[in-house]
């Protein structure tokens, strides 16, 4: 599991650094985020914009961990590809987790 995490007070950043979220590798996604909630995060926020798949397994990560955080917000899914977008949707799940519009996060970098 290929994953950047970065801690900012009780805010962990987890960048899935990997374009398929799926049965192969959901269990070590899951065992990592739950890392970071038991040990010391209070928010988390999930990017997404190099993943481009999402099963019905990965999708079950994210509502385990929505499960273990304190509350609204708690989770935030950022980078989200019109691809993992249309599965949520389909899912449903649009409507219980928070899914940051790009509007919403940091500006893009500057062109070079």
């Amino acid at each position: 599991m290929n994953l950047d995490i970065q801690r900012l007070q009780d805010t962990c950043t987890v960048t899935l650094l990997e374009q398929r979220l799926d049965a192969l590798s959901s269990a070590a996604f899951r065992q990592r985020l739950m890392e970071c909630v038991d040990g010391w995060c209070q928010r988390l926020v999930i990017d997404l914009s190099c993943t481009i798949f999402v099963d019905s397994s990965g999708l079950g990560v994210l509502v385990a961990t929505l499960r273990r955080l304190p509350g609204p917000g708690s989770l935030v899914l950022r980078g989200v590809t019109p691809p993992v977008e249309r599965t949520l949707r389909l899912a449903r799940l649009d409507r219980i987790l928070v899914v940051e519009s790009p509007s919403d996060g940091p500006p893009p970098p500057a062109p070079r």
